[in-house]
């Protein structure tokens, strides 16, 4: 029973890969619905494309998605310091300070969205096991790549340049 368990941790992040590939094969793409999106990504797909053992598979997507959230909480902290940085009257922006505090408060509400999100898809696999933490990593880099574009998008209005 061990060594079916043993097996199953280890094959089940490429089987779930595999799967993905074969359904979006079939998919339009005027029907794609955004389901396994987390996967449809060149650099996610560049850590399942190396065949290595579920370890190195796991540490790879952790890594991934350490480097996306440092990378979101760059552009968040540059979008922010360029609007606390304009003049606070309504040349720049309209209601200065409600906007400043609104998006302090989204950014708390979208890190702990991201967090129980996340641990929701990776709870399809067993707790604890890589394809757990495989899925969860995935999910975490997808939403932070997400939002840090979005931030990096943002800064680029023109109400928000001086």
């Amino acid at each position: 029973m061990k060594k079916v368990l043993l097996i199953i941790f280890i094959t089940f992040p490429w089987l779930s890969y595999a799967n993905h590939q074969k359904v979006n094969e079939t998919k339009n793409a005027s029907e794609d619905d955004g389901s396994g999106s987390f996967f449809d990504r060149p650099k996610v797909e560049h850590c399942f494309s190396q065949k290595q053992p579920s370890g190195w598979l796991q540490n790879c997507m952790e890594n991934l998605a350490k480097d996306s959230k440092q990378n979101y909480e760059k552009q968040y902290y540059a979008f922010l310091s360029k609007v606390e940085s304009l003049p606070h009257d309504e040349t720049y922006l309209v209601n200065y300070n409600e906007f400043l505090s609104s998006t302090k408060s989204t950014k708390i509400k979208w890190d702990d969205f991201v967090k129980d999100e996340c641990l929701n898809r990776a709870y399809l696999g067993w707790k604890d096991s890589p394809a757990f933490y495989i899925n969860e990593s995935a999910c975490l880099s997808y939403y932070y790549d997400l939002r840090a574009d979005y931030y990096a998008k943002y800064q680029k209005i023109k109400q928000l340049k001086k």
